[in-house]
């Protein structure tokens, strides 16, 4: 390793071999030697997996401390030195040691001056719980100081409040996201003096280990212990009293533990098995408190985890002032990533694990993670190992396109087939149901967009799809062969029906025309249900530059929107030139255009283009309208001038 070292190497050595001085305990500082030494002479320890966990020790040691000038600086040297020296990607670093990454992939950090987390992480320290640098960063971030709001504590002093409000970190299990809670539970106890504090989990089990956990590092410090005036373990009761009064309760969630208690500090463990409506239970703890926090704790989400989707949602959009979001998680590959994609990871690629795993080379080995992928299927490593979640969107949120401009677009007047249609196929997750929908022109020159089939299961669309075209003659099938009705196309072409393929860019600009012509009014559509049920509970991804629909991470089936989406690109890309004249749309007749006036969707250069194509004639308009008017009817003036003076 000395060959190889450069001056920033040689200055990250000055580093180790300095970290004695600042280091108060003398064994440490031998550690720090020994380390130095081993590095510097290029010598291969047996156990390097052992070496980083007490080199990680040794800095969150210095930092325990009250840093002295040039400490944080050195320690930030050094572990970006050790993330450099152990890259996947680096031949001379296989087989040694493969480090996590001690930075997230996605955060959002509000404003701070300042920040409370080092005596947090010392005070930990004096209990026997050492932080890693990650962890270390973490506790630093959430206990951020706003630069501007203060409140006044029991003794009557001012005192900087959090700046962030909420607390959300993701990050896959074992990585040590339990030492974070504890060390900010040990700080809310004894240094910040919160009165209450309570830690929900799932489960039971969870709360009495977490509970204990606590409770060994209070009676491992001499210091702590002295200060606790009664301990409850009785089932269900489980919590930690000072002689000062703060106290800490553990309980396990239900629609009721946690209501009448007012909290400084609510941590909601195992966030991603946190349902919204358990939030309403014991959020409101917090109102009544000057200076409260609610930390948001869990792996990758699942379409269940409803409150943690929220959350994460507003942490990764980076605009919620009050929110600190952290997130470890790999950037891999989608289904929509081309072969020779480099902007994404493949699952595989230890940088993957590098990215999600923190705690990778410290408490997880890689061994032990490739044996976990052997035991998983490929959505559930990806969750439990590479923090990617599958979140649901609300069920009515209508979070892309919204409900009024699906109410603007709407004709419920006429009964439209429209002229050089283009047909799509689009299916749910699993293949549980499909949807064909079908897009066209108009007689007025808007799109029309609907849905043709909804159905379960997959087995009826081929048939179905070889009779419409029969019927329609369309101008093609869209399908995208990256997702599961691509498996079609080959069964499509062999019953005789043109395809169409789409690309990933495709699939973005389709996404980007159909929210455009919901936007601008340019498309008209029945109301439908199914369209309904899927634009309220839709949600969109990033593909490429762009967006498309997220068709796994909602808890609503989107194959009808994703196939009116498909559609309508196929119409704009293939049905515009088709020599199809909009007077020969199957269902034209007087009829349609005396109800497209009454519904005021169509206007004078609407009935004078139709005439100027031949598509009206006044002489027949007025023979129409004649029995309407002895019927009753109330006639719009627009045909009476039109059928008068044509």
């Amino acid at each position: 390793m000395a060959a190889r070292q450069g001056a920033v190497e040689r200055g990250v050595l000055a580093d180790l071999r300095s970290i004695p001085a600042y280091l108060r305990d003398g064994g440490q500082a031998k550690a720090a030697l020994r380390i130095a030494r081993l590095i510097d002479q290029d010598q291969q320890p047996k156990d390097v997996a052992s070496l980083a966990r007490e080199l990680r020790a040794l800095l969150t040691g210095i930092l325990a401390e009250a840093p002295r000038e040039g400490e944080q600086d050195a320690v930030d040297d050094i572990s970006a030195w050790l993330d450099k020296q152990y890259e996947a990607g680096d031949p001379h670093a296989r087989g040694r040691l493969l480090l996590g990454h001690q930075r997230p992939r996605l955060s959002s950090i509000p404003p701070a001056d300042g920040s409370a987390g080092l005596q947090a992480i010392k005070l930990a320290a004096t209990a026997g719980l050492y932080l890693d640098d990650w962890e270390g960063w973490v506790l630093r971030q959430a206990l951020g100081e706003d630069p501007v709001r203060k409140w006044t504590d029991d003794e009557g002093k001012l005192q900087p409040a959090w700046s962030a409000f909420e607390v959300a970190l993701i990050v896959a299990r074992q990585n040590g996201k339990g030492a974070i809670l504890e060390a900010r539970e040990l700080a809310g106890l004894f240094l910040f003096k919160e009165r209450l504090i309570i830690h929900t989990a799932h489960e039971f089990k969870t709360c009495t280990e977490a509970f204990r956990r606590l409770l060994f590092l209070i009676q491992n410090s001499p210091r702590l212990r002295n200060r606790v005036l009664k301990v409850t373990t009785s089932h269900g009761e489980e919590g930690i009293e000072l002689k000062t009064g703060q106290r800490i309760r553990f309980l396990a969630r239900s629609g009721s533990s946690g209501r009448g208690f007012t909290s400084d500090l609510l941590v909601y463990d195992e966030a991603m098995i946190l349902d919204a409506t358990k939030v309403g239970a014991t959020l409101p703890t917090l109102s009544a408190r000057p200076n409260p926090q609610v930390w948001y704790t869990a792996s990758a989400g699942l379409r269940t985890s409803t409150q943690l989707a929220r959350v994460r949602r507003r942490g990764v959009a980076g605009q919620s002032k009050g929110l600190c979001f952290i997130e470890f998680s790999a950037n891999v590959h989608d289904e929509y990533c081309k072969h020779d994609c480099t902007q994404h990871l493949d699952s595989q690629d230890p940088e993957a694990l590098r990215q999600s795993n923190p705690g990778l080379g410290i408490r997880i080995t890689s061994d032990h993670c490739a044996r976990e992928r052997e035991g998983m299927d490929e959505v559930e490593y990806l969750r439990e190992r590479l923090g990617v979640g599958q979140y649901p969107a609300p069920a009515d949120a209508w979070a892309v396109i919204p409900r009024k401009w699906w109410n603007a677009t709407m004709d419920k007047a006429a009964d439209v087939f429209p002229a050089a249609p283009a047909f799509a196929i689009a299916m749910a997750p699993e293949r549980a149901a499909a949807a064909i929908a079908v897009a066209g022109k108009r007689l007025d020159g808007l799109t029309q967009v609907e849905v043709a089939e909804h159905r379960r299961g997959v087995k009826w669309i081929v048939a179905r799809a070889g009779e419409i075209d029969r019927k329609h003659h369309p101008v093609g099938w869209v399908i995208d062969p990256h997702a599961d009705e691509g498996s079609l196309a080959e069964a499509l072409d062999q019953a005789g029906l043109k395809v169409f393929t789409m690309t990933a860019t495709d699939v973005a600009h389709a996404f980007g025309q159909i929210y455009d012509g919901f936007r601008e009014a340019t498309i008209r559509h029945p109301d439908q249900p199914e369209m309904v049920t899927a634009l309220a509970g839709s949600d969109k991804r990033k593909l490429g530059e762009g967006s498309a629909w997220d068709r796994l991470g909602v808890a609503v089936d989107l194959s009808p929107l994703v196939a009116i989406t498909f559609a309508h690109w196929g119409h704009l890309k293939y049905g515009r030139e088709a020599d199809y004249p909009v007077e020969d749309s199957v269902d034209f007749d007087l009829d349609q255009i005396i109800r497209m006036c009454e519904a005021g969707l169509y206007g004078p250069g609407d009935l004078e283009r139709l005439a100027s194509g031949g598509a009206l004639d006044a002489a027949a308009l007025g023979g129409k309208l004649a029995p309407l008017r002895k019927a009753g009817r109330v006639i719009p003036s627009l045909l009476e001038a039109f059928a008068a003076h044509g």
